[in-house]
Order: C-alpha cells, then structure tokens, then sequence
C-alpha cells in the first residue's frame, strides 16, 4: 500500500496571484487564487496528502496570510514562512529497492498547476521500460492515453491502436529485448531518458523524451538514436 504523498508548495505566483509583499502584507487585501487550484487541492485533500505551504511572507504576517488563505478557500496542513527569495532545494534518501522519492515541479508565475501530474513519473517510467523489455502489451495498453504519439528514427503514429501495433511489430521481429537505463530526469510532466536498448545482441544508444497527461498516463513517446 503506497503511503500518503507529502507536497511542498509555493503560495505567491503559484496558488495566488503574485504580487508586492507590501500589498498582501494589509490586512484587508483580498487574494486572487489560480486557475484550478481548488480542484488541485480537492484532490490532494481526498487523496490523504499532507500539504505543506512555503512562503518568502515574514512571520509578523503569519496571522493576516492565515486569514486570507481561510477566506480564499486553501487548505493545507503547515505553513512555513520566512524562506526569503532564494531557490530551495529539496533533499531526501531513496527507497531501500532503489525508488527515488523526492522531485521538483518548477511552473512559470501565475501559470499555476493545473494539468500537471502529481505522481512519481521516473519511478513510472522505470515501470514502462520493464514492460516493454517484457512485451507486455497490454500492460502498456494501461499505460498509454488515447491519444498518445510514437515518433522514433523509423516510426512515427498516433492513437493507441496505432501505437501498439507499432509495438507489437517490433516484438515479433526480435527474440531478445532490454532496456539499460543510464539516466534520467524528471521536469514537470516529462521524463527524459538515456538508454540504452539491446536487441538481439545489438546495443543502440537512445535517448527518450516521455511526456504525461494529467492523469499520468503516457501521451508522447521520442526516441532519438545515438551513434
């Protein structure tokens, strides 16, 4: 059983409206919350997350922000304040089987967070790549959107019957397939991957761009080859 996530969030320019420190400092100013941020923290609340909020807001204002978060609707479990203007760095040890268990989600001001996915893509990817070493294809059939898009350095098409077919081909030309994954990093909704794909006996350098809808699950696989 997969225990609750535990999510760090910004509060100005990413679940209200940015702007000067002097102005949400007052009292009266009434916060402007993002699109879709009440569905966002619906879901995380239905879903037993603990939601830990991190401001640059001084602690003399903790009352006021408290007060105006309550009446714009945001709830959350803590709140953090007083972390200033500087990057903040995430840190946690992985999982004893190997799982990373920390990422960062980095969003333009005021764009707030709807669409993207909240879950544990590399670890998802990790999984996508056994079943496909494995040709499973209809495990990647659960995996795939209905829309999703294959391009690599010889296919490219869209649908996920397309999308099968394009793999089931090439598991019926092959007798022995596996991924070795060099690396990866995880930016929002995309993975990207360094690989390396042995088929019979072949090596193929590879690099993947995966991308994921909001309800993870896969919508664009690119593969580019190496040398």
């Amino acid at each position: 059983m997969s225990r609750p996530k535990t999510i760090f969030c910004d509060i100005d320019g990413t679940l209200i409206e940015h702007i000067s420190p002097i102005a949400t400092a007052k009292s009266d100013h009434k916060i402007t919350v993002l699109h879709g941020i009440a569905e966002n923290l619906e879901e995380w609340d239905r879903k037993g997350y603990n939601i830990i909020l991190v401001t640059g807001r001084r602690e003399g204002v903790r009352k006021t922000t408290e007060m105006q978060l309550s009446q714009a609707g945001i709830i959350y479990d803590q709140m953090i304040m007083g972390l200033g203007g500087g990057d903040r760095i995430l840190i946690n040890d992985k999982k004893p089987n190997g799982r990373s268990a920390a990422w960062a989600i980095s969003q333009d001001r005021d764009k707030g967070i709807s669409g993207l996915s909240f879950e544990n893509l590399s670890q998802i990817v990790r999984d996508y790549f056994d079943v496909w070493s494995n040709k499973d294809l209809a495990a990647l059939g659960r995996m795939f959107s209905e829309d999703v898009c294959l391009v690599d350095w010889n296919i490219s098409c869209a649908g996920k019957n397309q999308v099968l077919k394009a793999n089931q081909a090439i598991f019926e030309n092959v007798d022995n397939l596996s991924v070795v994954i060099n690396k990866l990093s995880h930016h929002n909704n995309t993975v990207f991957c360094q690989i390396t794909i042995e088929i019979d006996g072949e090596k193929i350098p590879v690099v993947d761009v995966i991308e994921f809808d909001k309800d993870t699950k896969i919508k664009t696989v690119t593969a580019y080859r190496g040398n």
